[in-house]
């Protein structure tokens, strides 16, 4: 029914907006997409646009906001997880989402979504880094917690650039194993 904010047509259009925001920013930087970009790439005029989405920026948000929906019921941490199991339901969701991902990856920026995939295994990782390297102390712990999230954003930016990217077992052997670590066998 016309009017209707959730109508087919209304999520067609939504979608083909985002679609194009996602085509765009693989060449371009969110600063440099304007909305007649945007609209073209789209083929909607510009009050269509409006009618959705304030500028370029609250529709990137928008698509966070679609991606973190999707993407956080998956990587929750659940009673007797490790972070093996973590680490490999978080490598099948950057898998799943690669165009997205890499475009959330490449802005460079703490964004909600990187922040809230890491900070849902925050207490895991602690724990983990507490018995790995016998540290007690909150704050070293909390660097080491700050380093492994930036090590593991630039792994994930290698793995979604490369034109013959390694597997992902690989990448959860990276992420999460304590030989990756420590550099022990």
């Amino acid at each position: 029914m016309v009017g209707i904010k959730n109508n087919r047509r209304t999520k067609y259009t939504i979608h083909a907006i985002k679609a194009a925001m996602l085509v765009l920013l693989e060449s371009e930087p969110l600063s440099k997409i304007t909305v007649t970009e945007i609209c073209k790439q789209a083929d909607v005029n510009r009050g269509t646009f409006y009618l959705h989405f304030d500028n370029p920026d609250s529709l990137f948000e928008a698509i966070e906001n679609d991606i973190s929906a999707e993407v956080m019921p998956l990587l929750r941490v659940h009673q007797k997880d490790n972070l093996q199991d973590w680490g490999r339901r978080l490598v099948s969701v950057v898998e799943n989402n690669q165009v997205a991902m890499r475009v959330i990856l490449k802005a460079q920026r703490e964004d909600k979504i990187t922040m809230a995939i890491f900070s849902e295994a925050h207490e895991l990782f602690l724990n983990d880094f507490s018995k790995q390297f016998g540290v007690t102390d909150q704050r070293i712990l909390e660097y080491y917690f700050t380093f492994f999230i930036s090590g593991s954003i630039g792994v994930f930016n290698q793995w979604l650039n490369d034109e013959h990217p390694i597997p992902k077992d690989e990448i959860v052997k990276m992420l999460v194993s304590p030989y990756f670590l420590t550099n022990k066998k």
